[in-house]
């Protein structure tokens, strides 16, 4: 935002996050000038007014158009820079001036603006709870003030039981920065508005819900000729702009490599839309992806607790990186929510039971969407589901043996009935699914050499575009001396071991290596959705 600004203003350099500006001007020279004389009082016998800060004549607001808008005095006003600091000084008591013409600060304006006041105080009790009232009869001071009720602050009618009252209604500049912020930036955005106001981190001092509503006014009741952009760290704040107006938001994320390069992608409002019409999108948290360095998607949200506690365990002395893991019930959403993540260019990282490679189709699919040339696997994918679809793999004796203790032990605990234990029992003797059971043996259960190989080249293929399959199977094949009917359960007790040191997590710490080591490679080097053709 400071370059934008700087750029805008003093004409600075642009670098090294802003490469370019392009201003389009709309309308006449005319209703140019005509604009900046009604956003440029008071002026002073000279006929100079002061923009930023600084002194500007007004009568050469035309000739500087003409020669050099950007950069130029005439800039300052139509673009404007809503610092944090810059909104909690709007709110801020100020001297009264007696003429409107001779207002400088959107306090003073409001003074003679009372519907703009209103609106206001309405938009801030939706937020706060209390309304905003000015205070016009304090003198040669002009206050904010918060309360429960609103307060005839007009002369007429007034006594001076209700001048009193106001002087001791709560002061706004002796309340929370959020409230003072809020306040300022409402001011600034419906008072004497520029056509362009930049606004850094509008969810500062402000609790997440307050966010979300804050967003939502700002897309709603500020006027749609003013272009409003926005660095933000809250996906509390984009959620709240696409759920009141996605039609009219651009999203453009900021990434910073290791090289000290730049890369920024932008969402226009067209795909912007057409994402947001997803149910998942909405009511999940993904979109705080933006603000982490990769993204890894997981099948479940056992998955994503256990990776997580097991990546906090194993010490590294490189700085890891920052991400977030995700969860959507099952391996059916990893496609979809990956293709959006990387079309804001988020790093994606994908990890998948082995059972994902049981549909020809969904897997290229989902290759093709990591970044990967579906052509580079499907022979040994089409070779996977054709071997393994013929074959009926029976229980191990381990997984009988195990299983049988567990019915044992609830039986004798009384945690089940015999008819229970019955069911449990014939269901052990049941025939497992082919696919079911390669994701409970892992990789071992495809007990083939020339099924091995290509599961070897798949998972190398897969691996280079961000997507880790499980060669144990599945998460709980990474220790199995627990019984596996419950991932709950499994999961529960095995984050009670010592998962740094224990050697029943060797292959863990080992998967959490190539994870960490696939998470670097994604983000120095993201793979692109590739435009392969899938097979049927």
């Amino acid at each position: 935002m400071t370059e934008i600004f700087d750029h805008m203003i003093e004409g600075e350099k642009l670098g090294p996050l802003v490469r370019s500006i392009r201003v389009h001007a709309g309308g006449s020279m005319a209703a140019f000038v005509e604009h900046a004389n009604l956003n440029s009082l008071p002026v002073d016998q000279l006929g100079y007014t002061t923009i930023e800060g600084r002194p500007y004549r007004v009568s050469e607001f035309e000739t500087d158009v003409k020669k050099k808008f950007v950069g130029s005095r005439a800039a300052g006003l139509f673009i404007t820079h809503l610092t944090a600091i810059k909104r909690l000084e709007a709110a801020n008591p100020s001297v009264r001036e007696s003429r409107p013409e001779q207002s400088k600060k959107p306090i003073q304006w409001l003074e003679f603006d009372e519907a703009t006041e209103l609106n206001i105080s309405s938009l801030f009790e939706r937020i706060f709870g209390l309304k905003l009232v000015l205070n016009r009869l304090a003198g040669d001071k002009l206050r904010l003030h918060v309360c429960k009720e609103h307060y005839p602050t007009t002369a007429t009618g007034i006594s001076r039981e209700t001048v009193a009252r106001l002087a001791r209604l709560p002061q706004l500049e002796r309340q929370g920065d959020g409230m003072r912020s809020f306040a300022g930036l409402m001011l600034s955005l419906l008072v004497n508005s520029r056509r362009v106001v930049l606004i850094d981190e509008p969810e500062a001092f402000l609790h997440p819900p307050q966010i979300r509503k804050l967003a939502d006014v700002i897309a709603r009741d500020t006027p749609e000729q003013t272009q409003i952009i926005v660095a933000t760290h809250s996906d509390e704040f984009v959620r709240g702009l696409l759920d009141a107006s996605g039609n009219r938001v651009a999203v453009a994320r900021i990434d910073r490599k290791r090289d000290d390069s730049t890369v920024v992608s932008v969402l226009d409002s067209g795909q912007i839309t057409n994402l947001w019409i997803d149910p998942l999108l909405r009511t999940s948290d993904v979109l705080s992806a933006l603000f982490h360095e990769a993204a890894i998607i997981c099948e479940g949200e056992s998955d994503a607790r256990f990776f997580r506690a097991l990546l906090d365990a194993v010490t590294t002395e490189q700085r890891r990186p920052d991400i977030r893991f995700y969860h959507f019930g099952g391996k059916d959403k990893v496609s979809g929510i990956a293709k959006a993540l990387k079309l804001v260019s988020v790093p994606v990282i994908a990890v998948v039971d082995i059972d994902v490679l049981s549909d020809k189709t969904k897997f290229l699919s989902l290759f093709s969407t990591m970044g990967g040339n579906p052509s580079e696997v499907e022979k040994e994918v089409t070779l996977l589901v054709t071997k393994v679809q013929s074959k009926r793999l029976e229980s191990s004796a381990t997984e009988i043996a195990l299983d049988l203790e567990r019915i044992a032990a609830e039986s004798r605990k009384g945690d089940s009935n015999t008819d229970q234990s019955r069911k449990q029992i014939a269901e052990i003797g049941k025939s497992s699914s082919p696919w079911q059971r390669v994701k409970e043996d892992g990789y071992r259960g495809f007990a083939d050499a020339d099924l091995v190989n290509a599961f070897e080249k798949i998972c190398v293929a897969s691996e280079a575009v961000g997507l880790l399959i499980l060669k144990e199977g599945e998460l709980e094949g990474f220790c199995r001396g627990f019984s596996r009917k419950n991932k709950a359960e499994w999961l529960a007790s095995v984050l009670q071991l010592d998962l740094e040191e224990d050697e029943r997590f060797a292959d863990a710490r080992s998967f959490a290596a190539s994870l960490l080591r696939v998470v670097a490679q994604v983000i120095d080097h993201p793979p692109q959705i590739s435009s392969g053709s899938v097979a049927p």
